[in-house]
């Protein structure tokens, strides 16, 4: 294979087979795919249908890159198939050298990306980006080994990177405090510190390689964004002793210093609450309930004082979890 290219036999798995494999045996397709080795006088490399269970969890997807690899890493085979109905499982193929397999989601047709594409740490330095997401269809990833032998079944499930924070409700609990009974004016709620592009695919934990919002929120460049409310909404208005119900949802890629802020006046104070966002994954939903109970901080880059904000948490629904209260 040479550095740069894919290979006959992926490119013809990528072009016309990703619309002939879900209506065409598996044996046919075996006997089909020797052709591209055939006709290019090589060595047959032996492709070998894999039946891959391939769930995306209730998301929605146009149809999957199926990339596999050898143990050198170099890539043996890729293609492009629909993205199968829930219950339906996809027949992927390589050689019988192909020892890994990652898949993405990905827009019908849209493979031209992959011309280029010779082996598995490129593919790794690939990123996902806020701008190409939406919280109705989240871009997928997954990876697994294979195990060996000519016959493999595998079964994988695609996850999304965006991580979902929402706010349920806010209430004022200024007892005890000079400005009891004050309402905090709210005007803002934003992501600080919003991851913008990640890596879906490698070893290691995930964190962003860039971000939006570093402080204060910068609307100029979320507005470039199809979706700005993903990080960045108006305020709820005033909120105080009564508990107010918001379901605000607000989509990124989380990193160590992610932080939900709100802003507004008290009084004739302006302050901020940046709300640490600590331990949040990607792919998780997270509900939040809190209880502000003294003033927030002068600017956006000054953490808040210990007591101020009560926290509720509640990990939904991929992962369930208890409720739990933590103090900042």
């Amino acid at each position: 294979m040479k550095t740069g290219r894919i290979p006959l036999h992926s490119f013809a798995t990528s072009t016309f087979w990703r619309s002939s494999f879900r209506h065409t045996s598996v044996a046919t397709i075996a006997a089909l795919l020797q052709c591209p080795a055939f006709f290019c006088g090589c060595i047959p490399i032996g492709p070998i249908p894999i039946p891959a269970a391939i769930h995306t969890k209730g998301y929605e997807a146009d149809a999957l890159d199926l990339f596999f690899f050898d143990a050198e890493g170099r890539l043996d085979a890729y293609q492009q198939l629909p993205a199968p109905a829930r219950g339906t499982p996809v027949y992927g193929v390589s050689s019988e050298a192909a020892v890994q397999l990652a898949v993405l989601s990905t827009r019908a047709g849209d493979s031209g990306a992959w011309w280029d594409l010779a082996s598995y740490p490129q593919l790794c330095k690939y990123s996902f980006r806020l701008a190409d997401e939406s919280p109705e269809k989240p871009l997928l990833a997954g990876e697994v080994r294979l195990q060996p032998g000519a016959s493999r079944h595998l079964e994988l499930t695609l996850h999304p990177l965006l991580t979902c924070i929402r706010l349920c409700s806010v209430s004022c609990d200024f007892s005890g405090l000079p400005y009891a009974g004050t309402p905090l004016l709210s005007d803002k709620l934003y992501i600080q510190f919003a991851g913008t592009e990640m890596h879906p695919l490698g070893a290691g934990d995930r964190a962003p390689v860039s971000w939006i919002n570093d402080g204060e929120a910068d609307s100029c460049a979320v507005m470039q964004l199809p979706h700005p409310e993903m990080v960045l909404q108006e305020g709820t208005g005033a909120i105080g002793p009564e508990r107010v119900y918001l379901n605000r949802s607000f989509y990124f890629y989380p990193g160590p210093r992610s932080r939900l802020v709100l802003s507004g006046s008290i009084g004739e104070d302006y302050c901020y609450y940046p709300i640490p966002l600590r331990g949040i994954r990607p792919g998780g939903r997270y509900d939040l309930h809190l209880t502000l109970r003294r003033k927030g901080s002068p600017d956006a880059h000054t953490p808040v004082e210990s007591g101020t904000v009560t926290i509720e948490t509640l990990t939904v629904p991929w992962s369930r979890g208890d409720s739990k209260n933590l103090s900042l």
